[in-house]
């Protein structure tokens, strides 16, 4: 338990977060997740206790609405709000107190940023230089950046792969997401098994670690999700993609690519949401606003409105 908010709780409300964190467990909820929220609980509980309430019962919307909007603006991410509202709707089936309190949040916009995303041609020049010889990348560099870009991995579970994970004799790459904990059994292409051999063979220290993909250097280690980025923004640079100011770069965005890559080739949404080890569907909402081969189906036509006499000409 958050050590700093849930100490000072009231007993009832300790016990509502206890209640919340066992029916996420029961549910397989990874940890990461359950502690996220119970933190956001307690924070917000902590507030209404050092405001009188000390239970459900004495909880109304006008000590709730200070803890999001402080000098009429809001204070608290759009987040924060939804995670308070998922843990009293998880518990209002045994403190149904939680349904009027989850009416006295407040409205708060989900402030997302637009998703960069990656153009055909810088996909391709990206696998360009993996085929290429540049001599400033290792075989680990390439084996790391076909798996990203190939199969959309996050770095977390870059690096979780293990010597185990592969199944050479039917090409399949086992994968244990840790944001999830939901474990998926991807394809081996050729492409992504070569690179991967010819690593182990020709440039993988032969240690004890179980991990497939170790630092160079000694004492041969398991890589951190930082390396990760490090070699793929290292391909990215002698590519000669995403150099501008601002430019997103790293591995997420191959997440991106995949997904709209796969929805434009008319792939099902859950099925893309299975090949990406989504544990909510909607998670997948956020790709679809670059998935332009099929927002082209929406666009309309333009040509029964009436253009004015002189614009037909002019050029925009």
């Amino acid at each position: 338990m958050p050590v700093t908010a849930y100490s000072k709780l009231s007993d009832e409300f300790k016990k509502i977060v206890e209640c919340y964190c066992d029916i996420e467990r029961k549910n397989g909820k990874t940890e990461s997740t359950i502690y996220t929220n119970q933190v956001r609980i307690s924070n917000f509980f902590l507030f209404l206790y050092q405001h009188g309430c000390g239970c459900l019962d004495e909880i109304t919307e006008k000590p709730v609405q200070p803890f999001f909007i402080s000098d009429g603006k809001v204070c608290k991410s759009y987040s924060t709000k939804n995670g308070i509202e998922y843990v009293l709707n998880a518990c209002k089936f045994l403190y149904p107190k939680c349904e009027d309190i989850i009416g006295y949040l407040p409205k708060i916009r989900n402030k997302r940023k637009n998703i960069q995303y990656l153009s055909l041609e810088e996909v391709d020049k990206f696998k360009q230089v993996l085929k290429g010889d540049s001599c400033s990348l290792t075989f680990r560099d390439r084996a790391i950046g076909y798996a990203v870009a190939y199969l959309g991995l996050r770095n977390c579970d870059v690096t979780k792969l293990t010597l185990d994970s592969i199944d050479w004799n039917n090409d399949i790459l086992y994968v244990e997401q840790q944001k999830t904990g939901i474990s998926l059994k991807l394809p081996l292409t050729a492409i992504i098994g070569n690179a991967i051999y010819l690593y182990i063979m020709r440039e993988r220290k032969q240690n004890h670690s179980k991990y497939l993909f170790i630092s160079l250097n000694k004492p041969y280690g398991k890589l951190k999700s930082d390396s990760i980025s490090a070699v793929i923004n290292k391909i990215m640079d002698i590519a000669g993609i995403r150099q501008n100011v601002g430019d997103r770069k790293g591995s997420h965005i191959f997440r991106h690519y995949t997904a709209t890559k796969l929805i434009g080739n008319g792939i099902a949404q859950p099925v893309v949401s299975t090949i990406l080890g989504h544990s909510n569907p909607s998670s997948l909402d956020a790709y679809l606003s670059a998935d332009f081969t099929n927002l082209k189906e929406c666009a309309l036509s333009i040509e029964n409105f009436k253009v004015e006499e002189g614009l037909e000409d002019e050029k925009v």
